[in-house]
């Protein structure tokens, strides 16, 4: 099945407030500081990419000479450091004389990835109200990851896709390098193992089946939509710890609930694999290692990705690699399919594009039955339909 979003119209809600309403009273609520005067924005830039970052020390000088070669020129950098304690600071400031970009660097003492992204997105508003609060131009703030390595055309493309959207978000994807899924296909015979979970997402929105989902390493917002959303915020639990993983999916949740469309983006970042790669090694979710807190969001793990991998392939049997790939996709399935039917945020007429007419007849009926206040996840519910899901999306999408 070949489908093209294009070929879609995203429902939006009729809004009467004026964009600049929207946007002064976010501003305003934030309450920003007048100590220090902000760094003008020069007009011509109509695109800020935010980069959280953690003792990034090695990994994201890739991404500043990376983004020297994009084709689009009009945009700036701002790097946020959150209380890194090797020499991050240091090497992004070395870097401004020798990009062909402009390049602010900011600290968060704040620890978490949400108060790092709120810092850099929240600066950007505060710029361009300084520059004219009356009237606001069309500006895209992009977050990603300091691991990421993006294709020379992905500011231009972000741009484009922006083009028949007022305001709303775009919702990317990272894979891993064809290289290291090269190895992988030579040494297992599995192809395509870790850039079959972008493909597989990227169908699926493309289709317009299940939700589209938004991610830290690769996604956009239009200003409007981000302060209509109130803005990411760092969540946290009801002890008051913080909660990694979340903040750019719930900003989506609530641009969506303010009326504004996600859109599939039409760019794939490559995105480092240690991470991955360790936790096939360990067995453990390197986001949240045992002992660690929110900052594991950036948990330190300096292996050269290839020697890891080359580790990864002497010391895993090949029933692991293909248990976590299985797990991988199911995970896809929770997130854009099977949650977001539970919770009503998807119509269950959209899943006809991958399901028989008896899978269907079965999944509402089970749905129907199921008792009030029940509308959760289960790993029963997950077991079930987790599979048949993977089997359809196989048949059909991948």
């Amino acid at each position: 099945m070949i489908c093209n979003y294009k070929s879609f119209y995203p429902i939006i809600k009729f809004r009467m407030e004026k964009r600049s309403s929207i946007i002064n009273r976010y501003i305003k609520k934030q309450r920003f500081s007048t100590s220090k005067k902000p760094i003008p924005l020069p007009e011509k830039i109509n695109i800020s990419v935010i980069i959280p970052a953690y003792n990034e020390e090695f990994f994201l000088p890739l991404l500043i000479n990376s983004i020297n070669l994009q084709t689009y020129k009009n945009f700036e950098v701002i790097v946020v450091d959150n209380n890194s304690n090797d020499n991050t600071l240091k090497i992004v400031r070395g870097y401004r004389d020798k990009i062909n970009y402009s390049l602010l660097v900011l600290e968060e003492k704040n620890p978490g990835p949400g108060n790092a992204r709120k810092k850099g997105m929240d600066e950007v508003l505060k710029r361009i109200s300084e520059r004219n609060s009356l009237d606001y131009p069309k500006h895209i703030l992009v977050i990603a990851d300091a691991d990421i390595i993006p294709p020379n055309n992905w500011i231009e493309n972000i741009l484009s896709n922006f083009k028949s959207l007022s305001s709303g978000a775009l919702a990317g994807t990272h894979g891993a390098s064809k290289k290291i899924d090269k190895i992988i296909e030579d040494q297992l015979g599995i192809k395509d193992y870790f850039n079959k979970i972008p493909e597989t997402i990227e169908s699926l929105a493309n289709c317009q089946i299940g939700k589209i989902k938004m991610s830290g390493p690769n996604s956009a917002f239009e200003i409007e939509a981000y302060a209509a959303a109130d803005g990411i915020q760092q969540p946290y639990d009801h002890e008051n710890n913080r909660i990694g993983l979340k903040e750019v999916p719930q900003l989506g949740d609530r641009i969506r609930k303010a009326g504004y469309p996600i859109l599939p983006m039409k760019a794939r970042v490559t995105a480092n694999k240690r991470r991955q790669l360790m936790e096939l090694i360990q067995e453990e979710n390197m986001y949240f290692p045992s002992g660690h807190d929110d900052k594991s969001r950036f948990f330190s793990i300096r292996e050269n990705e290839e020697k890891l991998l080359k580790k990864a392939l002497k010391i895993v049997p090949k029933e692991r690699w293909i248990d976590y790939q299985k797990k991988s996709l199911k995970l896809v399935i929770s997130n854009v399919i099977l949650n977001p039917l539970l919770n009503s945020q998807i119509e269950i007429d959209s899943l006809r594009k991958i399901l028989s007419k008896t899978e269907m007849n079965k999944l509402k009926k089970e749905i129907k039955i199921r008792p009030k206040g029940s509308m959760h996840l289960t790993n029963e519910f997950l077991q079930s339909w987790g599979e048949t899901f993977e089997q359809a999306i196989r048949k059909k999408l991948i």
